[in-house]
């Protein structure tokens, strides 16, 4: 199978499934300690139903978590940082950001100009700041495109993806630790489940606190690539 169109690329593995994979593990710690001691016989049986050749309920739930995690929570949370058209890749192009210098986002402009015979409206006069924003944003899919097959981009969007999808789920995952501590500390006790429960739901807190700065960091990388690669292409 080709690559390009296998079910799982690399962007499906890596950014989603693992991702999805650690913000599960609240969820099988409660799974483990608790419910499989009072459902073991029907969770197994659900286990080995089969929905399509060797596609498991198991699989099918593992694989509903991950689109759930990316679709929705991610995305809402990238798009409450990046509310008002400030996605990293539109907001290093605007006029006034540092990140850049204004010598290197007119050699973007320029080769954009040649290579799309488009104008990156960087430095419009006519344009108000949210109609700058706007067009450039629409604009970049070129770019993205036109970078598409570049490793170092692919990794980086890879790696901004992973944290993302993490964060996202992150906040899931602290709930579920917070029940599970609940639950073994005070309703049916168990000291390692305790203690792990704990563990958990101070890592994913703070994957939760740091939401925002860490999906910043990396989507200001990754759009800082993106652009460097496309301009020394």
């Amino acid at each position: 199978m080709n690559k390009k169109n296998s079910w799982l690329d690399a962007y499906e593995i890596k950014a989603r499934l693992i991702a999805a994979a650690l913000c599960a593990v609240p969820g099988v710690v409660l799974y483990h300690y608790l419910l499989q001691a009072h459902f073991s016989g029907l969770l197994t049986d659900l286990g080995h139903v089969r929905l399509l050749g060797y596609l498991t309920i198991e699989a099918s739930a593992t694989y509903a978590i991950m689109q759930l995690n990316n679709r929705l929570v991610g995305r809402l949370l990238q798009d409450k940082i990046f509310q008002g058209g400030r996605m990293p890749t539109t907001q290093l192009l605007m006029p006034d950001d540092p990140t850049l210098s204004l010598q290197t986002k007119r050699d973007i402009a320029k080769k954009f100009k040649k290579d799309f015979k488009k104008d990156l409206p960087l430095f419009d006069p006519g344009m108000t700041e949210s109609e700058r924003r706007q067009r450039i944003s629409e604009l970049m899919v070129h770019i993205r495109h036109a970078t598409r097959s570049d490793l170092l981009v692919k990794n980086h969007n890879i790696e901004y993806g992973f944290v993302r999808n993490l964060c996202g789920g992150a906040f899931a995952a602290a709930v579920i630790s917070a029940i599970s501590a609940t639950i073994f500390g005070l309703v049916a006790w168990n000291k390692g489940a305790f203690a792990v429960s704990l563990c958990l739901l101070a890592i994913y807190g703070l994957l939760a606190i740091a939401s925002s700065t860490l999906i910043r960091y990396f989507g200001v990388t990754y759009a800082r690539v993106l652009l460097e690669q496309y301009l020394c292409d």
